[in-house]
C-alpha cells in the first residue's frame, strides 16, 4: 500500500517529478492516489507563487481587472493557512506590464488584493525573491509603484527568511536594499540605480526609514552590467565584507572593478566573465590583481573575445591567474569563446593545476 512507503522514498518521487508548472496536474493526481501522497504534493505545489501566472479562463478577463487566479489563490490562503506557509519562492515576471496574460501590472492596479495575499504570506518563511522587468520594453521602474504597493514589497522583503535576490532589467532607487531583514545572496543583470528625484507620492518619508545593512555571503552580477561592483556600498545597503562566492563581469579594455569593497581574504570562489568587444588595437589594461585573495579555493574565468584581439584577452587572463596565490587553490576553469574557435573548457584540479599553469 502506498501509506506503507516511507516518507523520504515518497519525497523522492515527488522530487523526480519535472518543475511544477509543467508537472502541475500530475502532481494534484498523485496527492489523490493515497493520503501519504497528500501532504508532500501540496508542499511541491505551493513552494513558488508565481505572481505573473495565469490559467487559461484568465484570458477571458478584462485587461483591466486582476487576474482571477489570485482571487482563488486568496481565498485557498484564507481556508487552509497551512498551504501558505509552504511557499518559498515569490516571483514577478514582467514588472509592471498592463493585462492578465502579460504580466503583473495587476499589482499596481489592484494594491488591495495583493495587500491580502501578502497579510496571508506574512508568517511563511519566504526564502527566494525574483523581480524581472519586462524584457522588450523600457526597464521597469521602482518608482512608478504606488506607496502602497511598494510597502506590500517592503513587508515581504523584511521578512528575516528572504535570503535570496535575483533582479533583471530595473532601475532602482539607492534605499532599495536597506529594506531587507536579512538577505545574503544576491544576482543583478541589467539593473540601474534610478537618475534625479522619485515622484513625490509619499515615498520620501517612508524610505527615510530603509537604512539596514546587508551582509551578503554570495554576489553575482552577470549579463549587461549596468551596477559597478564599486557601487554597492553599504550607503546603499549593502555590506560585501563576508562575500566568500562572487560573479561578476568584467568589460575590457576598461579598467577591471577594484576589490576595495570585498574581504579577498575571505573569498573561496570566484568566477569572473570577461569580455573584449574592442574595435582598436586594445591599450595595456592591467590584470587583476587576485595575490590577497588567500582562501580562494574555486576559480573560473570565463574569456570571450573578438578574433582580432584573442591574445590580448588570454594575456590578460593567464596574468591574473598567475596573481592567485597557490595555497588554497584547488580548481581552476578557463572558458574560451570566439568567433575563430568553437567553445573549449580547460579544467585543472589538484597536482596537476600546480604543475600545469602556476608553475
Amino acid at each position: 500500500m502506498a501509506s506503507d512507503i516511507p516518507p523520504e522514498i515518497v519525497e523522492q518521487i515527488i522530487a523526480h517529478l519535472p518543475p511544477y508548472k509543467s508537472a502541475q496536474y500530475d502532481i494534484q493526481s498523485l496527492a489523490l492516489t493515497s493520503r501519504a501522497f497528500v501532504d508532500p504534493c501540496q508542499r511541491r505545489l505551493f513552494q513558488e507563487v508565481d505572481f505573473g501566472l495565469t490559467v487559461l479562463s484568465d484570458y477571458m478577463a478584462p485587461p483591466s481587472t486582476a487576474p482571477p487566479y489570485f482571487f482563488r489563490l486568496l481565498f485557498i490562503f484564507k481556508e487552509s493557512p497551512l498551504l501558505a506557509g509552504y511557499v518559498k519562492t515569490l516571483s514577478f515576471p514582467q514588472l509592471g506590464i498592463r493585462g492578465v496574460y502579460a504580466g503583473t501590472g495587476w499589482l499596481i492596479d489592484h494594491p488591495s488584493l495583493f495587500a491580502d495575499i501578502v497579510d496571508c504570506l506574512i508568517s511563511s518563511r519566504i526564502q527566494t525573491i525574483n523581480l524581472k522587468g519586462p524584457y522588450r520594453a523600457p526597464p521597469f521602474d521602482w518608482d512608478q509603484l504606488p506607496l502602497e504597493t511598494e510597502i506590500n514589497f517592503y513587508c515581504i522583503f523584511s521578512n528575516p527568511s528572504v535570503e535570496v535576490l535575483t533582479m533583471d532589467y530595473m532601475t532602482i532607487p539607492e534605499t532599495f536594499f536597506g529594506g531587507f531583514g536579512g538577505l545574503k545572496e544576491l544576482e543583478l543583470s541589467r539593473v540601474r540605480w534610478a537618475r534625479g528625484v522619485a515622484p513625490d507620492f509619499g515615498t520620501h518619508e517612508y524610505r527615510a526609514d530603509l537604512q539596514r545593512v546587508q551582509k551578503l555571503t554570495k554576489i553575482c552580477l552577470a549579463g549587461e552590467i549596468h551596477l559597478s561592483l564599486d557601487s554597492l556600498t553599504p550607503e546603499r545597503g549593502l555590506d560585501l565584507t563576508d562575500v566568500d562566492d562572487a560573479t561578476w563581469r568584467i568589460d575590457l579594455p576598461q579598467r577591471a572593478p577594484s576589490l576595495s569593497l570585498l574581504n579577498p581574504a575571505k573569498l573561496k570562489a570566484l568566477h569572473l566573465q570577461v569580455f573584449d568587444h574592442s574595435t582598436r588595437p586594445p591599450p595595456k589594461t592591467p590584470p587583476l590583481s587576485l595575490s590577497s585573495c588567500c582562501a580562494l579555493s574555486h576559480l573560473i574565468i570565463s574569456q570571450h573575445a573578438p578574433a582580432r584581439w584573442e591574445h590580448f584577452s588570454t594575456l590578460w587572463t593567464a596574468n591574473t591567474i598567475s596573481s592567485v596565490p597557490r595555497n588554497a587553490l584547488h580548481s581552476l576553469t578557463i572558458r574560451f569563446s570566439s568567433p575563430t574557435k568553437d567553445f573549449q573548457i580547460v579544467q585543472y584540479s589538484g597536482l596537476e593545476l600546480l604543475s600545469s599553469v602556476l608553475l
